[in-house]
């Protein structure tokens, strides 16, 4: 009952009936296997998220699991969270011959009228079929997670086993090979570490959708992290010859995060930048502290002068598998889950992750990392 697609359908439909039936307080229980916990509360246009254990239903929850229809009790006799209205409806949500839960609503002074009554029943049938669904695509998608979890790890095996032999025998040691045979090797490999990219990316993409990414936040200095991503891809830069700089404040604060997850974002970034910049452009980084949403963040802009982004392309640009129809995009590895892994580690440390972008001019992806605290 954590999940958060959960709580935010069950927090619209609780802000429809309010529209319909104004109220002061509601609440929901979770029931299973004859016990209850209560999971969700809303008081005065506030949902809270409530984390208590089961327990045994009082006698007035047990009534309510037991009817078909709602329950109306006092202030006197309503449950704890709505014990200071004066009128009190317990709603059962059924679905399936299922009890899935109860929701209580409570006013502090009037009484609900006979329509209003009739319409927050038909809001209470409307939730229960709400709430099962949001349940049951929840757990359709972490068997889809699991799933894509273990196929991945399955074929690692395997395919490190091809890349081993295969280098094997293009090294000479299992006898001498033909050119002819050399060009198939390497073929072979080249679409070997092309699948052992896309098997990478598919557990990165699982672990953040099962939420086992478990950052180890420390204070990082970004230039530290994003010399380690722009050596890693000196040879690129020189190759192309790209007029490359990185521009960074000597009194840029420390950031709040995970070093070895940053160097992942950036280079993901910074490769993409190199990657699709033809031969002799320009790649830029640099860093600024911003103010944003009422504190300040570090601010970085990786700059590129390369193919951009289309108009239709770009509202795709951070869906998993999107790849762009451009012939450099094409004639470069690459499985379509980069920038959605970027997207996902960034937001992971509450951060935020956008581009600006024009075809053929170039693109500019910036994103905002929190400050580590100083003392």
């Amino acid at each position: 009952m954590d999940d958060l697609a959960l709580h935010a359908a069950i927090e619209k439909s609780v802000q429809r009936a309010w529209r319909a039936v104004p109220f002061d307080m509601a609440a929901f229980w979770r029931c299973a296997q004859g016990q209850v916990r209560l999971c969700l509360a809303w008081q005065d246009s506030a949902l809270q998220v409530v984390h208590s254990g089961p327990t045994a239903p009082a006698d007035w929850l047990a009534r309510a699991m037991t009817a078909e229809t709602p329950v109306y009790v006092d202030g006197a006799a309503a449950p704890e969270i709505l014990t200071d209205c004066t009128a009190v409806m317990l709603c059962p949500l059924w679905q399936d011959d299922s009890l899935w839960g109860v929701w209580g609503v409570g006013r502090r002074e009037k009484p609900f009228t006979a329509a209003e009554r009739a319409c927050l029943q038909a809001m209470a049938d409307q939730m229960a079929v709400i709430a099962w669904s949001a349940e049951r695509l929840a757990a359709s998608d972490a068997a889809r997670v699991e799933f894509v979890s273990s196929v991945a790890h399955e074929l690692r095996t395997p395919m490190t086993a091809i890349k081993g032999y295969t280098d094997m025998l293009i090294s000479g040691m299992a006898g001498p090979l033909s050119e002819a045979q050399v060009r198939f090797l390497k073929i072979v490999k080249g679409n070997a570490d092309r699948l052992g990219m896309l098997i990478s990316d598919l557990l990165e993409i699982s672990r953040l959708d099962a939420g086992r990414i478990r950052l180890q936040l420390q204070a990082v200095a970004l230039a530290d992290v994003i010399a380690e991503a722009v050596s890693a891809l000196q040879g690129q830069i020189v190759q192309k010859q790209l007029d490359f700089s990185t521009r960074l404040p000597a009194a840029l604060p420390p950031v709040r995060g995970d070093p070895l997850r940053l160097a992942q974002i950036f280079s993901r970034l910074l490769s993409n930048a190199v990657r699709y910049t033809p031969d002799g452009g320009q790649v830029h980084i640099q860093a600024t502290v911003q103010a944003d949403r009422g504190k300040e963040w570090a601010r970085v802009d990786v700059i590129d002068s390369g193919i951009g982004i289309s108009a239709a392309d770009q509202p795709k640009i951070f869906q998993r598998f999107f790849r762009a129809d451009h012939p450099l995009v094409r004639d470069q590895v690459g499985s379509g889950l980069g920038l959605s892994i970027v997207k996902g580690l960034v937001e992971l440390h509450g951060g935020r992750v956008w581009f600006a972008s024009e075809p053929d001019k170039g693109t500019t992806f910036s994103l905002l990392l929190p400050l580590a605290a100083t003392e």
